[in-house]
């Protein structure tokens, strides 16, 4: 996921916008790992009971992602940053909490834009700008799709990006052994393969759709 974080700030740069001002701590990288893989879990096992609890963050994240945006597009300084931030994340975290379908549009689509754009960035030669786009397109149109085929699409998506999240970071930061890159790109999306088809096996087990108006 390294690769695609780099793609964003690369393009919010291009942007007008400086991704790079924000504090930076030692201790953030191993802070950032351990959330991405027990979110990961999250996401994979228990992706569709928790979606109130994941849209709520999904709907913070792209919240403060927009404020941050228009704070820095806009160059608004201190105090009102903070406001219109805050704000932002805010509004975007009750719609998510409340507004069910629109909180799953957000969480289905920040889980297929994180394995589209990874994927894409890793087995195409295509311009940054344009794996984002397409990335976002894919995940715009199956984050629509899930609000009418709201549970099998729910399940898929959060299982598969929960399971290649966890693989990715496993064998990116705490599995040292080292293969050729093949091997390597084989042994990370098939573990990430198996880990997300386990948990989607397991939350259709354990779930029954929603009825909600």
């Amino acid at each position: 996921m390294n690769n695609v974080t780099e793609m964003m700030n690369s393009t919010l740069q291009d942007l007008g916008v400086n991704a790079g001002s924000l504090p930076h701590y030692s201790w953030m990288p191993i802070a950032a790992i351990i959330i991405s893989i027990v979110f990961g879990i999250i996401y994979c096992f228990l992706g569709y009971k928790a979606m109130r609890v994941l849209a709520t963050l999904a709907g913070i994240g792209i919240g403060y992602i927009i404020g941050s945006a228009i704070v820095q597009a806009a160059h608004i300084t201190t105090p009102v940053d903070l406001v219109i931030i805050i704000g932002a994340s805010v509004i975007f975290g009750l719609l998510g909490f409340f507004l069910y379908r629109i909180g799953v549009f957000l969480v289905v689509l920040l889980a297929v834009f994180g394995i589209s754009s990874a994927l894409l960035a890793k087995y195409t030669k295509l311009d940054e700008t344009v794996v984002l786009i397409i990335a976002l397109v894919i995940g715009v149109i199956l984050g629509i799709l899930s609000v009418v085929y709201l549970r099998p699409i729910v399940i898929i998506s959060t299982a598969l990006s929960g399971g290649l999240t966890v693989s990715n970071e496993l064998f990116e930061n705490l599995i040292k052994v080292r293969w050729s890159p093949e091997a390597e790109t084989l042994v990370r999306l098939g573990c990430g393969l198996i880990i997300g088809i386990i948990g989607m096996l397991y939350q259709f087990k354990t779930t029954r759709p929603k009825n909600d108006d």
